[in-house]
């Protein structure tokens, strides 16, 4: 009985984790984006994305609601298209960190890249933050800073 509670004592004494801040980076399951930042500059207000992550694979979405339709000519549509992002790939956790390997993208330039991204979890919220490359006709011409905010939506 005393080994019990010396037991209970001890565990009394752990720090508690923060409800707000989580430190694992368990990315399972379907996000929406609530609200992104590039280089600092909010995204538009119609910009809409999904991320979806199984246990190894990812998938993601995007597009500007301001162009989607009607499409009623070939100039609607490439202006639709040429807003739209969309990829997926393979991804490995380490560290309050992941890795997108791009097996798939709506530019091509983007396929075969890993990028890393810092992960921190607020209750539902995924925050995504790191740098991504910019490219211009196949060449890469810069680096901008990405902060994703992501809301869990395949759980109430």
């Amino acid at each position: 009985m005393r080994r019990l509670l010396l037991i209970a004592v001890l565990f009394a004494a752990l720090p508690l984790r923060s409800a707000t801040a989580e430190t694992s980076c368990d990315l399972q399951g379907a996000w929406q984006l609530v609200s992104a930042k590039y280089d600092n500059q909010p995204a538009a207000p119609t910009y809409s994305a999904v991320k979806l992550f199984t246990k190894t694979r990812f998938a993601f979405f995007g597009y500007d609601t301001a162009f989607r339709g009607p499409l009623v000519s070939d100039a609607d549509r490439l202006k639709f298209f040429s807003n739209l992002n969309a990829g997926g790939g393979s991804y490995m956790v380490s560290a309050g960190a992941w890795t997108e390997k791009i097996d798939q993208f709506s530019d091509p330039a983007y396929i075969g890249m890993s990028i890393t991204f810092q992960c921190v979890r607020e209750g539902d919220r995924l925050i995504q933050k790191g740098t991504i490359p910019i490219f211009d006709g196949g060449k890469k011409v810069r680096d901008i800073s990405l902060e994703e905010v992501y809301r869990r939506v395949d759980r109430p």
